[in-house]
Order: structure tokens, then sequence, then C-alpha cells
């Protein structure tokens, strides 16, 4: 069974080479298991996560679930029939959005230090 490529063949901009030079990728890429490709090492990642066998730096899965999110809106706006420079937007955004308020217990302040 062939598995689907975490980006999109049809997207203006290929994001792969982005993906490759992650540090979750590279680190995974040196796993045991052998994984032979990138696509391979984000299924062992997607595999250890949801299995609760291993965990993994939050913010090398940051760096990861950013760019999966730009080819996943820009293979949406290609599937709702938006033009090619709208995909390219959604691929080429940078982080230029602030970040949310992390979500916190309103009872917890130990962030507020009081």
């Amino acid at each position: 069974m062939a598995t689907a490529s975490p980006t999109c063949d049809h997207c203006p901009v290929n994001l792969s080479g982005a993906l490759e030079a992650t540090e979750l990728v590279k680190r995974v890429r040196s796993d045991p298991r052998k994984p032979d490709s990138m696509p391979a090492a984000l299924r062992l990642v997607r595999n250890d996560l949801a299995h609760g066998t291993r965990g993994y730096d939050t913010l090398e899965l940051s760096d990861v679930a950013d760019l999966l999110d730009r080819v996943a809106r820009a293979h949406l706006l290609r599937i709702l029939g938006c033009p090619e420079s709208a995909q390219r937007s959604a691929l080429l955004l940078q982080q230029s959005r602030t970040s949310p308020a992390p979500l916190r217990h309103p009872l917890d302040r130990s962030i507020d230090g009081v």
C-alpha cells in the first residue's frame, strides 16, 4: 500500500526540503528503526506519539507541524478551486502571526508569580 507524501504534489511550492531540514526529521532519520525517507521518519513520529511509546521535543514537533499545516492549507485551497497564487501564499506564509496566549486554568497563579 502506497503512503501519501506529506507534501502536495500539485502545490506550487515544494516544502520537502524544509521538512527534511528540520531537527526532528534529522534526528529520527538516525533512529535504529532506519526510516529511509522523510515521510518514513514522520510516520515513525506519528506512530510513536499515537501509541505513546516515545515523546519528542515540543519545539521540534512544532516546527514540523507548522510546515505540515501550510501544506494542508495549500492542498485545501487547491481542492476548493482557489488560484495558484492563494496556494502559494499559504505555503510561503511566515510565522508573522502572533501565537495565542497559552491556555491555563483560571486558578493557576504560578505564571503570575502570585
